[in-house]
């Protein structure tokens, strides 16, 4: 039986890998942790997990990623 907030979870998670990506390129120590966030929040409500399992793996290496391009090219952290 689904929930009737299936949408929402679903929402949720693939807001979560939108800012997961944004955080490559702008503010990872800002927008990693709203991803995480937000994607903690969906798992947590959803009992399937064929977007929530893959999508903690894309925040964890964006998460990894942004900052060390932030070091590297010298970009704001947050």
């Amino acid at each position: 039986m689904t929930s009737r907030y299936a949408p929402l979870w679903t929402l949720l998670t693939m807001a979560s890998a939108a800012l997961a990506i944004l955080s490559l390129f702008l503010w990872p120590f800002l927008f990693a942790p709203i991803a995480a966030l937000l994607l903690l929040t969906a798992a947590r409500n959803v009992e399937d997990r064929r977007w929530t399992a893959p999508t903690i793996w894309l925040v964890t290496l964006c998460a990894m990623l942004g900052a060390t391009f932030a070091i590297v090219f010298k970009h704001a952290l947050y």
